[in-house]
């Protein structure tokens, strides 16, 4: 069973990445304006990071 992706599929799922933490930080912008807790638009700016770094680790992968 060969569990490495190709590099067609790396690319597009750090594109999934991507569009997940564009559109996580429109979600935030929106919890501001509503004055939500911060410890949840806290919690929305963690996952906005943790997609870019998987995004951006993704992207340096080169195949073997």
């Amino acid at each position: 069973m060969n569990l490495l992706l190709s590099q067609d599929e790396r690319n597009r799922f750090a594109d999934w990445c991507e569009m997940e933490a564009s559109s996580n930080d429109g979600i935030i912008q929106q919890m501001e304006k509503m004055n939500i807790h911060q410890n949840i638009i806290k919690s929305r700016k963690s996952e906005v990071v943790a997609y870019l770094i998987v995004a951006g680790i993704l992207r340096r992968i080169e195949d073997a």
